[in-house]
């Protein structure tokens, strides 16, 4: 799993795992049932809390991996699905500058061919006179 690589992650459990091992310790010495009870309810917390980290990785990987897809054009717009909080926040700010990047390009796309149009116009009406003016010279 990628999220074992993450230095922050490794931090984490390890935290999570001498905390565990403190508290427990502890409840030891008052009694072994208690020291028990502690652990298991120490390591359900640090299990609940590492799925949830573990969703929240997955999550801001997903944005990364859509935010690479737009850099190579293989993307659509992001869709929201309705949820809140931070990540949410993130990806309504993303589906933001997608969408107004994308209307940019449009319009330098627009304007690129707007001016080729000009010039060949401009090509154009020059290059009557100009035919003219050679032939001239070469009566002359």
């Amino acid at each position: 799993m990628k999220l074992y690589r993450d230095k922050n992650f490794r931090k984490e459990i390890a935290g999570s795992l001498v905390l565990t091992l403190t508290v427990s310790g502890a409840a030891f010495f008052s009694s072994t049932q208690a020291g028990i009870y502690t652990a298991a309810g120490m390591l359900a917390l640090s299990a609940a809390h590492f799925f949830f980290l573990a969703r929240r990785y997955r999550d801001i990987a997903r944005l990364g991996q859509y935010l690479n897809e737009i850099l190579y054009g293989q993307s659509a717009v992001l869709i929201e699905d309705g949820k809140e909080g931070e990540l949410a926040v993130l990806r309504s700010e993303i589906r933001k500058m997608t969408v107004r990047l994308k209307a940019q390009t449009d319009e330098l796309i627009r304007e690129k061919s707007t001016l080729g149009n000009a010039v060949n116009d401009i090509f154009h009406q020059l290059r009557g006179p100009l035919t003219s003016m050679h032939l001239m010279i070469a009566m002359l």
